[in-house]
């Protein structure tokens, strides 16, 4: 390694062991009082700011804080030790070919298309709203710190509001994160399919394919993580194919940033990332070595997990991530659980949107999971087929293994990266046995049909089926309200009728209505909009009550 290079990778070295240390020392220092005084003080109007100190940040929190200081500290040192002791790898000469660039503008111009189509047919859900007013829109540490609900993707809200902190619309925003992230996804696609399918028209047909799966094309038009996990899946599926076949060392700090990136989005990467780590032991053990490039890249990158996580850990604690209802285990023997794999037909579910399948057998789409058994057979002698079988097969595994070990199975839109596999793998699969003009003719149709069925589809699946509830329906029940909102005039909204900021801007385009949300009441703004349940407000004499709905009350300021 030259020197330049060695004290160029100095900075970093030194940099994020003083960082955590000068946190952790702040951090102990204070207490939890001072504490909590601090972060309302950066911005106090976060989402059910009245209850955080009583049901996040407890003094149980505080104390096991001071835990995760000293263990992120710990990882710090890990982590600089093993990128200092790391050799440098030698870097390819790239060289940008017209050709290539142009087929990837192309691919970038209709993947943008179909984005946006998803996105305008899609009415803005709950949990997209809820996202972007509650995690986007606050100050970056609130949005990494503050885990209220597994719907906060922090690294996801973090972009979204650091780069559009000046937008006035971070739903819109955060579309178009997903909408880059999902052209980033086609043009790998794109790449890594060239490896695999020789015939250019026939390669089209499987990107559109994949383009149009259903969670892959539905999350490219919404203001979730989703797609950026999905981009985070397939750049560290391409670095850890190309590393266990070529032996490219220059990929592995990409891998393990692409990692760090998609656990850091949603936590639920976690069953990917452990399929890569159990795909690498097994091919380690048939390759008979122990690959220690490999095994550091992943010590560095759990280091690094842990470091990024620690706000996290010391204002919200570590029941926050791993406590609440979606991610506890469920309380079924594992007998039961396993023979009751299937009872809400779940697996009926997750096929039909990889594969169009219908919800009325899991049969065929299991049928379509084994395909990929081919990697392993046909052709005999292709080492670098069989490493994509022990991948796809590895997830596999690893997701059953994970799901008894849960004893729950994840909600689909955690499997997107699965079945974007899924699919690619079947395809590459049968790539080979299409040597012939007359079958490769029969494939070809057999796609363009599989593409026509899925889009039309898929495109009135959108938005309800990615969250299963009915989103135009709830959008439109809510829009019922009779008052009419004056121009010019200001609208308290209560943490739990986020929603209205939505309703209210479709409602009213042309009214410089301003929203406020999560504002201390009696603010004096013109209008009050409360849930049902909540105390009324023509006690105060402030507001008077001026309409009273199914879920929402709404209060005019009184002359």
């Amino acid at each position: 390694m030259s020197k330049p290079f060695r004290h160029l990778r100095l900075l970093p070295v030194m940099a994020v062991p003083l960082a955590v240390a000068a946190y952790s020392t702040w951090y102990w220092l204070l207490s939890r009082e001072q504490l909590a005084a601090w972060y309302k003080g950066i911005f106090p109007f976060f989402y059910k700011a009245e209850t955080w100190e009583s049901a996040f940040f407890t003094e149980a929190v505080k104390l096991a804080g001071n835990g995760w200081c000293l263990a992120a500290l710990l990882a710090a040192i890990v982590w600089s030790y093993f990128i200092w002791k790391t050799p440098a790898p030698d870097l390819p000469e790239i060289v940008l070919k017209k050709q290539p660039a142009a087929v990837y503008a192309g691919i970038a111009l209709v993947g943008a298309l179909l984005s946006m189509i998803a996105s305008q047919h899609s009415t803005y859900a709950t949990d997209e709203v809820f996202s972007a007013l509650n995690f986007a829109a606050v100050p970056v540490f609130q949005t990494l710190s503050y885990y209220l609900l597994p719907n906060n993707h922090l690294l996801f809200n973090s972009i979204n509001g650091s780069l559009f902190f000046w937008s006035d619309d971070l739903v819109l925003s955060g579309r178009i994160i997903s909408l880059g992230c999902y052209v980033a996804v086609l043009c790998f696609s794109w790449h890594f399919l060239q490896k695999w399918v020789a015939s250019t028209g026939l390669r089209f047909l499987v990107l559109l394919v994949v383009a149009l799966q259903f969670p892959v094309w539905g999350f490219s038009g919404q203001a979730r993580g989703y797609e950026l996990v999905l981009l985070c899946s397939c750049l560290s599926l391409g670095t850890f194919y190309a590393y266990f076949t070529t032996g490219a060392r220059y990929l592995l700090p990409l891998h393990t940033i692409c990692n760090v990136a998609g656990i850091l989005t949603v936590p639920t990467y976690l069953y990917w990332w452990i399929g890569l780590m159990f795909a690498s032991c097994l091919l380690q053990m048939t390759g008979r070595r122990i690959d220690r490039p490999y095994l550091r890249s992943s010590v560095t990158g759990f280091a690094a997990c842990l470091i990024l996580h620690l706000p996290l850990l010391s204002f919200s604690g570590l029941a926050a991530l791993a406590g609440n209802k979606y991610v506890q285990p469920g309380n079924a023997t594992v007998w039961h659980f396993l023979t009751h794999l299937n009872e809400h037909k779940y697996f009926n579910g997750v096929f039909s949107e990889w594969f169009c399948t219908g919800s009325s057998s899991a049969w065929i789409g299991a049928a379509f999971l084994l395909l990929p058994a081919l990697l392993f057979i046909y052709p005999r002698k292709d080492p670098k087929r069989r490493v994509l079988g022990v991948i796809y097969f590895s997830m596999a595994i690893v997701f059953l293994g994970m799901a008894v070990l849960m004893l729950k199975l994840p909600f689909y839109r955690n499997l997107i990266a699965h079945g974007y596999l899924a699919l690619l793998a079947i395809v590459i699969a049968l790539a080979p046995v299409c040597r012939s003009k007359a079958l490769r003719i029969s494939f070809g149709l057999a796609l363009i049909t599989f593409a026509g069925h899925s889009a039309y589809r898929n495109y009135h699946w959108m938005p309800g089926n990615l969250y299963y509830y009915d989103v135009s329906a709830y959008f439109n029940k809510v829009s019922e309200f009779k008052t009419d909102f004056k121009p010019s005039s200001s609208i308290y909204l209560d943490d739990d009728c986020f929603y209205w900021w939505y309703v209210l801007r479709k409602k009213y385009p042309n009214r410089e209505l301003l929203i406020e949300l999560n504002r201390p009441r009696f603010n004096l703004q013109d209008y009050c909009v409360m849930p049902r349940d909540s105390l009324p407000l023509a006690g105060t004499g402030l507001y008077q009550l001026v309409e009273i709905g199914s879920e929402h009350q709404i209060f005019e300021k009184r002359n």
